[in-house]
């Protein structure tokens, strides 16, 4: 049975030999064209060193949130729960207090009594369970200033200069699409 393992283990070596020789040549094809640019969602980028930048002045989108309050009311409403249970209550007291034979009159009294007291006492908890408290919604209300839109931006790459638009400062390097740099556009 060992045997049989290494015959059949020998069998798929050059297979393993070929596929680790396939990847690392992937590998390194990968590597040499990466160069000078890097890859980002829609395409290729390189970066350039920028030699100016001027703001670009028009309509700004502004953010000015608003909050709006109101007062909540979480009013308690007597519960169904609370007659039953204390008509249960009452009438095993009135079952228990009333020494008779048949003690019927007793747990009926009791149940009704029972009931009653428990409906009176949930009612008025109910009444003194109104809360109010205050709670506050944020609402974002946009509106349009004059004020910096962008910024042109001056570059240069491999001995040619370029303008592209940005939304944001830039620094002293900046990631240009490689469409832009490529000799149909000089």
């Amino acid at each position: 049975m060992f045997n049989k393992h290494i015959t059949q283990g020998s069998d798929q070596l050059p297979r393993l030999l070929l596929g680790l020789v396939l990847l690392s040549l992937l590998l390194v094809s990968g590597c040499a064209t990466y160069g000078s640019y890097d890859s980002y969602q829609s395409g290729r980028y390189v970066y350039a060193d920028v030699l100016d930048y001027e703001p670009i002045e028009g309509d700004v989108r502004v953010n000015a949130p608003r909050v709006v309050c109101y007062e909540e009311y979480n009013d308690r409403k007597p519960s169904a729960a609370a007659p039953i249970f204390g008509a249960i209550i009452g009438g095993l007291i009135g079952s228990a207090i009333d020494g008779g034979y048949d003690r019927s009159a007793g747990t009926v009294i009791g149940a009704v009594a029972g009931g009653a007291i428990a409906h009176d006492i949930d009612r008025t908890n109910s009444r003194r369970g109104t809360q109010v408290r205050e709670r506050c919604d944020e609402y974002d209300d946009y509106h349009y200033e004059q004020g910096v839109a962008g910024y042109k931006v001056t570059y240069q790459y491999a001995g040619k200069i370029g303008e592209l638009q940005t939304d944001y400062v830039p620094d002293d390097v900046i990631r240009v699409p490689y469409e832009l740099v490529s000799g149909s556009h000089y």
